[in-house]
C-alpha cells in the first residue's frame, strides 16, 4: 500500500501539468475561434526587422543582467570555494543556468543541476552551490512581486476588473509591504546567519537587497519589454500591458508548467483583453507570441546547449 501511495504521489504532478497544459490550450481555441497557422505565419513574415532586432536587443539586455546577477549571487550568498569563479565562467553558468531553467521550469533545481555541473570542477562545495542557486531564486521572486506591486500602483487606474480598482491597488501594496519587510529584515543588525532546510544561509545586507530587488526587477521589465515590443501597436499602453504580464508570470512560476507554456499565453490573453476592452486573440496577438517564444526563450536555450556542448567536449578532448 505504501509503495502504491508513493508511485501516486510521484505521478500525481506529472499528471496535474498535463491536465494543465491541457486545460490551457481548449482556454486558448477557445478564444482563438477560427485563427489558422497560415494568418499567424503571415504576420510572422510581416514582422519590420527592427522590431526583431529590438526584441532580441531587449533580450541580451535581460540575459546580461542576469548575467550580472550569477557574479552577484557569487560575491554575497557564495563562500570561500567560490572566490576562484572568474566572471567570465560566472556569467557564461548564470547564462546558462537561467536558459535551462526558464524553459523547463522548477528554476531552483534547474539552475542548481547548471551550476554543479560548472562549478564542480572548480572545487565549490554543494554548500555554496546550494547557497547561490538560493539566492538567485529569492532575487528572481524579489523582481517579480516588486514589479507586480509597481505596475499595479501605477497602472492600476489603466488596467481595471469591472470597476474593482480598489482591489488592484490593495493587492499592489500587500505586494510593496512584503518587498519593503524583505528589505528592513535584511537591514536591521543582528546576527546573519540562518539555516534553511538544512543549507546554512547568510542574511544579505539593506544594501545587497536593494541591489537583488533593482537587478530583478530590471531583468522582469525586460522580459516584460521583448513581447511588448513583439505586439499590435495601439491596442494598449506599456502600463496598461505590466499588470497583466507579471499576473500572467506569476501564475506561469507557479504551474510549475515548463515554460509557462499554455497557462502564461491563456492568462496574459484574457487580461489583454480586459485592458484592452476587447477581445484580443487574433493572427497578429498569436504571432507575437510565437515570436516571443522563440525569441527570449528557443534562442538562448540553443546559445546555452551549445556552452554547455563545448565544456562537456573540451575535458573529453584533453
Amino acid at each position: 500500500m505504501d509503495l502504491f501511495k508513493n508511485r501516486i504521489a510521484r505521478i500525481l504532478p506529472g499528471i496535474a501539468k498535463l491536465a494543465l497544459i491541457a486545460l490551457a490550450l481548449v482556454a486558448f481555441k477557445a478564444q482563438a475561434g477560427l485563427l489558422t497557422g497560415r494568418d499567424v505565419l503571415g504576420e510572422l513574415h510581416s514582422y519590420n526587422v527592427w522590431i526583431i532586432l529590438a526584441s532580441v536587443a531587449l533580450t541580451a539586455g535581460s540575459f546580461c543582467v542576469l548575467c550580472g546577477l550569477e557574479l552577484f549571487a557569487l560575491k554575497e550568498a557564495g563562500g570561500v570555494s567560490t572566490r576562484s569563479i572568474s566572471r567570465l565562467r560566472g556569467a557564461a553558468t548564470g547564462f546558462v543556468a537561467h536558459a535551462f531553467s526558464q524553459t523547463l521550469g522548477f528554476a531552483l533545481i534547474t539552475g542548481a543541476a547548471v551550476r554543479v555541473r560548472a562549478y564542480s570542477p572548480a572545487r565549490v562545495s554543494t554548500g555554496d552551490i546550494a547557497r547561490v542557486s538560493a539566492f538567485v531564486t529569492l532575487t528572481a521572486t524579489l523582481g517579480l512581486v516588486t514589479g507586480g506591486a509597481t505596475s499595479l500602483l501605477i497602472g492600476a487606474a489603466l488596467f481595471t476588473f469591472g470597476g474593482h480598482l480598489f482591489h488592484l491597488h490593495w493587492l499592489g501594496w500587500l505586494l510593496a509591504s512584503l518587498v519593503l519587510g524583505y528589505v528592513f529584515w535584511c537591514a536591521v543588525p543582528g546576527n546573519r546567519q540562518l539555516e534553511l532546510r538544512g543549507v546554512r544561509m547568510h542574511r544579505p545586507s539593506g544594501s545587497a537587497a536593494v541591489t537583488q530587488i533593482l537587478m530583478a526587477t530590471a531583468d522582469w521589465i525586460l522580459a516584460g519589454s521583448v513581447l511588448f515590443v513583439l505586439l499590435p501597436r495601439g491596442m494598449f499602453s506599456f502600463p496598461q500591458f505590466l499588470p497583466a504580464f507579471f499576473v500572467a508570470q506569476t501564475v506561469a512560476v507557479v504551474s510549475h508548467v515548463p515554460g509557462g507554456l499554455g497557462v502564461f499565453e491563456v492568462i496574459l490573453f484574457a487580461l489583454l483583453g480586459v485592458a484592452a476592452g476587447v477581445p484580443v486573440v487574433g493572427a497578429s496577438v498569436a504571432a507575437a507570441f510565437l515570436a516571443y517564444r522563440v525569441i527570449y526563450y528557443l534562442l538562448p536555450l540553443a546559445g546555452a546547449a551549445t556552452i554547455a556542448l563545448v565544456n562537456d567536449v573540451r575535458p573529453a578532448a584533453r
